[in-house]
């Protein structure tokens, strides 16, 4: 098989394996969904502490001017 030929395979498998073919280690996700929703659940969890970190500043500046 020459390369002109394998490369759009391989292309198209490698695709479907990671975007598309669940895998079992990640929970039965493909690699791209396991990866999105890692990522995801991490930034939630930063603007949780942000903004968590930002009501507590607001109070403590609101309590000190009472």
């Amino acid at each position: 098989m020459d390369p002109e030929e394998l490369n759009p395979r391989l292309t198209e498998w490698l695709i479907e394996y990671n975007f598309n073919r669940p895998h079992q280690s990640p929970g039965y996700l493909a690699p791209m969904e396991y990866i999105l929703k890692e990522n995801l659940l991490k930034f939630a969890a930063q603007c949780y502490h942000v903004v968590t970190q930002h009501t507590w500043l607001f109070l403590l500046y609101h309590h000190k001017r009472a």
